[in-house]
């Protein structure tokens, strides 16, 4: 899903988000307004429908998800955590970049479009960097085989069950300088924009099974993320500390709560 309808469907889901950030008052866990913002982009693209916070389907929508998981922080935010886990001192340069974008490109209250992502490529880069250090699943979705073959000189038989294992392959320190540390510069080229993308690099799996999300998610985050800093100085509060390392097992990553301030700059 690329182009206009994504790009409306984002657009009408942002305009609802920064209402309701714009609405609270001092620092605030932001997972209700994300939940909204993304279970919108969603509704939208599929029904052309968007809700409000306070709508009955989205409480009700996003209860029975949160309870059938029961992950942690609630579905919309485990199927895409990194727009919680990235790392806050990397704040200030995410902002220079889309500041640089913006007062170049766009002026009053647009939100950026399917098109405009090469034009912000750390906010790219961010995003890369989160999903290598904080996988949504470690150990990706069971599969089995459906013959007997060999990988890598072992056989393996027809029925076995097969996972990847993301948590090694993305901090690999044969793959990746440095892979505890975090830094999405290595996701870009000498001349600042994204580099191709490394064949290690798999938070959406691969193959013929690959997540059926990735083409949606990837340009979804990106504009979510921009959007929002579009619109606000992103920072936490005074003092506070944020636990960057995610909980929930092999199974699935969790970010903690925590509460950041949002400052509006137009």
């Amino acid at each position: 899903m690329t182009g206009t309808r994504l790009d409306q469907g984002i657009e009408c889901s942002l305009t609802k988000g920064t209402e309701l950030i714009q609405e609270m008052k001092g620092p605030f866990n932001p997972h209700h307004v994300v939940s909204l913002i993304v279970f919108n982009i969603i509704n939208n693209i599929c029904f052309s429908v968007t809700c409000d916070v306070h709508d009955n389907y989205f409480k009700e929508m996003l209860y029975f998800l949160n309870s059938f998981l029961n992950i942690g922080n609630g579905f919309l935010e485990d199927v895409i955590p990194p727009l919680r886990l990235f790392h806050t001192q990397k704040l200030k340069t995410l902002m220079k970049d889309t500041e640089k974008f913006f007062g170049r490109a766009l002026g009053g209250c647009h939100f950026p479009s399917v098109s405009d992502r090469s034009d912000l490529p750390y906010t790219d880069a961010v995003l890369h960097e989160s999903m290598r250090l904080h996988t949504v699943a470690p150990s990706g979705i069971p599969h089995k085989t459906l013959c007997d073959t060999k990988v890598g000189g072992y056989d393996i038989p027809r029925g076995t069950t097969v996972l990847i294992n993301h948590y090694g392959l993305h901090r690999d320190p044969e793959q990746w300088r440095d892979p505890q540390v975090y830094n999405p510069d290595r996701f870009l080229d000498h001349e600042g924009k994204v580099a191709t993308k490394p064949e290690s690099w798999l938070p959406f799996s691969a193959g013929r099974r690959v997540c059926l999300r990735e083409s949606v998610a990837k340009p979804e985050l990106h504009l979510l993320l921009a959007g929002i800093m579009r619109h606000f100085k992103v920072s936490l509060p005074p003092g506070a500390k944020v636990n960057l390392e995610p909980r929930g097992g092999s199974f699935v990553n969790v970010p903690h709560d925590y509460e950041l301030s949002f400052e509006s700059r137009l």
